[in-house]
């Protein structure tokens, strides 16, 4: 957590020093995804460094569109100024800076099972209000209360792809559990998961399904109606909408730079890791095409 030091010169946020890996960070094999060089996400990705679905109107580029992202989840999760934020796989920190630059939050702190990231984040977001830690949600232990909780893209990651659908939904059970302990009444999410689609699977779909596995080992994604049960006597739901479209837009516009800069990135991480960035974008763009996958975005409100 972030300390306040109170100096000749005004009031300063004192960043603690970054923790080693925990043993039980140790068995999640997803990190491995995470773990590279921030430098070859930053090849590719647009200046917010977010790596989730953005949210485009007519007119949109990438970067605005993930802006816009980042501001709908802001809204979605009730963000006001003066407001201490809580932001559940905060990545390289785009979302961070932006609470406090733009929505004029006191104090955001994230956290994030990479300690890659974390170190990017918070070389990004210095002199800032802002903490990170290398820490899961099921450790996270507060001081006090947040106002908001914000998360894109990592309940994706929280239960395990062979797990039965009751031990899924316990999972997202706990987190909504947490979220609410969390909270401070009236508190509110934003929250933003990739979801499974009705459309039936076919060849295609099934070897799809493997590379993004390979991609991104231990996780799974959940049915719409998971998310919403596991939520319940914890959150009120006031907004969900989807946006699979949207998606394939972002990866699309993902794929395009990813081409412009191949060479730089085989130099960083070789061909074949390269090589598989690049295939599970282009398998996460058929399942969304094909209704195997969708976008989900939601505001709960804290019962």
């Amino acid at each position: 957590m972030s300390t306040l030091r109170t100096t000749a010169s005004g009031r300063e946020y004192v960043l603690p020093a970054a923790p080693a890996v925990s043993a039980e960070l140790a068995g999640y094999e997803i990190r491995r995804h995470y773990e590279l060089p921030s430098q070859f996400y930053a090849l590719w990705l647009d200046p917010t460094m977010a790596y989730t679905c953005a949210l485009y109107e007519d007119g949109d580029e990438l970067g605005r569109a993930q802006q816009r992202k980042l501001d709908w989840l802001a809204r979605a999760a009730g963000v006001r100024e003066g407001a201490r934020v809580l932001d559940v796989g905060c990545g390289w920190g785009g979302m961070l800076q932006r609470l406090v630059q733009e929505h004029g939050v006191s104090e955001a702190l994230g956290i994030t099972i990479s300690a890659e990231q974390a170190r990017f984040a918070r070389e990004r977001c210095a002199g800032l209000p802002v903490a990170v830690l290398v820490e899961s949600w099921e450790a996270h232990e507060p001081e006090r209360p947040y106002d908001a909780i914000v998360s894109a893209g990592a309940f994706e990651h929280f239960a395990r792809d062979r797990a039965s659908r009751e031990a899924r939904v316990a999972t997202y059970r706990q987190f909504f559990a947490r979220c609410h302990r969390l909270l401070a009444p009236g508190g509110r999410i934003g929250l933003q998961s990739v979801a499974k689609g009705g459309a039936r699977l076919d060849r295609q779909a099934i070897e799809d399904f493997r590379v993004v596995d390979e991609a991104f080992p231990e996780s799974a994604i959940p049915w719409p109606a998971e998310i919403l049960l596991a939520s319940e006597r914890h959150f009120d739901v006031r907004e969900c909408v989807f946006h699979d479209q949207h998606y394939v837009r972002t990866i699309s516009a993902w794929l395009e730079r990813l081409a412009a800069v191949r060479e730089q990135g085989v130099a960083m991480i070789g061909e074949e890791r390269f090589e598989l960035f690049v295939g599970y974008l282009e398998a996460a763009r058929r399942r969304l095409l094909a209704g195997h996958a969708t976008l989900m975005r939601l505001s709960l409100r804290r019962i």
